[in-house]
């Protein structure tokens, strides 16, 4: 080996300082970047769960404070946005709910039903989809829920008061003195209880009742709890008693007015029956802390006997909370309806006293109404869009704009914003429903079609929705021959009435004619009360030659309103059953 190879080994063993020194920094820059990345990993991990929770919860907050501070519509949006984020949040859901419910929403009807099915076993929701239906209207909810429901002790109380307004709106005295007595057990000293058990008895059938509630009340009235409820219902029972104004009506004012307000100085002798109401309803407004509930209840009286504009003038007077309140808030609006005070509803409504809704959609329909004075259609037809567009399938805004549009009687408008509903809230059947009935008192054949076809896209899998548009199709003519298929698809609905008569109207179509006729054999009679229904065996009879019966059926369809197409039908019926005749 030569001494040139003998160095090179002995330098490739013997390295320099310089190589260890680069090798180990190396090591320890990829050692350190190993745990930032293993650090930055779990704080990612770890940490995003914790930004969640932060984020989460001051939205909720930031949702308490726009609703404190008036800003509604803010506080709705970030509601709404958190219920979208957050599906399974059962909190988010009641949090909602309660604020719909403050908003005067009546989506707080379906928003109670997205928390129980999240919580289906929890009272307190069982309690909030109860209330919030009886109020909104929605009474097979509200008896779905609370028909077997047994709550616990601490929402007992709540339970029958809530059993007890469902009783009445469905005008069942006995369930009602039921559940206010047993209310009455659990709080003995809430002195609404004592107030609603006697209205009830006062406007019961016993005397002695009637007479001992009447006494009842005046007690209340005395006091300051309640004393605007007790008034209005004694004021009411004066105007049951003696329905026109007669002696001893003013007798009977005289005395209520001097047991619960006597009169002082020159007040002590009263020329009129007004003077007494007067001095009654001045008395009630002295209530110290009236609740949202006592202010409407004596407002509605005073407007229901043309006092509206005092009744106005009272609640403007009221203290600013109780006048931010939504059922004060909608109480207004509707006595500054009554008034047409347009420019004070467009204030009100952006102040949300029809729900929340964008400000950009009242000011174009009152942009619209302003342009209807004077004005050609085309402006109001734009602005109108305008405001349409605005409401982006808001449903309290296209609900304003559907009552704004039957208030200022534009038919046009109406139709526009009940096509809007019903394409943004398609399971509204309600709007479906007005739609068709406007286009039926029209004889728009064309349009009653259309709008079928329309509901049948919007809800494909609805069997009502598919037997109705068959139905209405097969006596129009609009729908082509009937395949085996689709034939043997209304066959099996023929559990209710309205696939038995689709079924029927598909054999006819298709040319199968006695068996069409034969399947409506099979429905009770009362079931053709329907008029449609009523056509369509009177036409099937007919043409099966079953004259007789026929014509029976159209007699029984005289008053029935029907469409062109019907009447040909009922008109070439009619011609096949005299020709029959021996």
């Amino acid at each position: 080996m030569s001494q040139k190879q003998q160095r090179i080994i002995e330098d490739n063993r013997t390295e320099h300082p310089f190589r260890h020194e680069r090798a180990r920094t190396v090591k320890v820059f990829a050692g350190i970047a190993v745990i930032v990345l293993g650090l930055l990993v779990a704080a990612y991990f770890i940490g995003r769960p914790m930004l969640s929770k932060w984020r989460f919860k001051r939205d909720l907050e930031n949702a308490a404070l726009y609703e404190k501070e008036g800003d509604w519509r803010s506080a709705m949006l970030t509601l709404e946005q958190l219920s979208r984020l957050h599906p399974a949040k059962l909190e988010v859901r009641q949090r909602l709910a309660a604020f719909y419910e403050r908003a005067g929403q009546r989506e707080a009807v379906n928003v109670w039903q997205e928390a129980l099915a999240l919580a289906p076993d929890q009272p307190e929701i069982k309690i909030g989809l109860a209330r919030a239906a009886i109020r909104f209207g929605d009474l097979p909810a509200a008896r779905k829920i609370l028909t077997g429901f047994n709550p616990p002790g601490s929402l007992r109380a709540e339970f029958h008061r809530l059993c007890a307004a469902l009783a009445l709106l469905d005008r069942d005295p006995v369930a009602q003195e039921s559940h206010l007595t047993a209310l009455r057990e659990l709080a003995p000293d809430d002195v609404r209880v004592r107030l609603n058990l006697a209205v009830l008895r006062l406007n019961g059938s016993e005397p002695l009742q009637a007479a001992e509630a009447r006494n009842g009340l005046l007690e209340l009235a005395r006091g300051d709890q309640v004393r605007i409820r007790a008034i209005v219902e004694l004021l009411n029972d004066v105007a049951r008693r003696w329905p026109q104004p007669s002696p001893a009506r003013g007798a009977a004012l005289r005395q209520l007015a001097e047991t619960l307000a006597p009169a002082r100085g020159p007040l002590l002798e009263l020329p009129s029956q007004v003077d007494h109401i007067d001095r009654l309803l001045a008395y009630a407004m002295m209530q110290p802390i009236p609740t949202a509930e006592d202010a409407v209840a004596l407002a509605n009286w005073m407007s229901s006997n043309e006092h509206t504009q005092a009744a106005l003038e009272w609640l403007d007077s009221l203290p600013e909370a109780l006048r931010q309140s939504a059922i004060v808030k909608t109480a207004v609006a509707e006595f500054v309806v009554r008034a047409q005070d347009w420019p004070r509803l467009q204030t009100l409504l952006r102040e949300g006293a029809w729900g929340v809704v964008p400000a950009e959609a009242v000011e174009q329909a009152f942009r619209a109404h302003r342009q209807s004075v004077g004005s050609t259609h085309s402006g109001v037809s734009q602005a109108w869009s305008a405001a349409l567009q605005a409401t982006r399938g808001s449903p309290p805004a296209l609900r304003m704009l559907l009552r704004l549009s039957e208030l200022w009687q534009w038919p046009v408008e109406r139709r526009q914003t009940l096509l809007a509903i019903a394409r943004a809230l398609p399971h509204e059947t309600w709007a479906w429903r007005q739609l068709l009935g406007d286009a039926l008192s029209r004889n728009e054949s064309d349009q009653v079609w259309q709008i079928y076809q329309d509901w049948r896209r919007a809800l494909p899998g609805d069997p009502q929705v598919r037997v109705e548009a068959a139905i209405m199709g097969f006596l129009l003519g609009r729908r082509p021959v009937p395949d085996t298929t689709e034939t043997a698809g209304y066959a099996g609905s023929e559990g209710r009435a309205g696939g038995t008569v689709a079924h029927a109207l598909a054999l006819w179509r298709a040319g199968r004619v006695g068996e069409a006729a034969a399947a409506l054999d099979g429905l009770p009679r009362a079931e053709f009360d329907e008029p449609r229904y009523g056509l369509a065996r009177a036409v099937l009879l007919s043409a099966a030659g079953r004259a007789a019966e026929s014509e029976e059926q159209l007699g029984r369809l005289a008053n029935a309103f029907f469409l062109p197409e019907e009447k040909e039908l009922m008109t070439a019926a009619r011609t096949r059953n005299q020709s029959a005749k021996p």
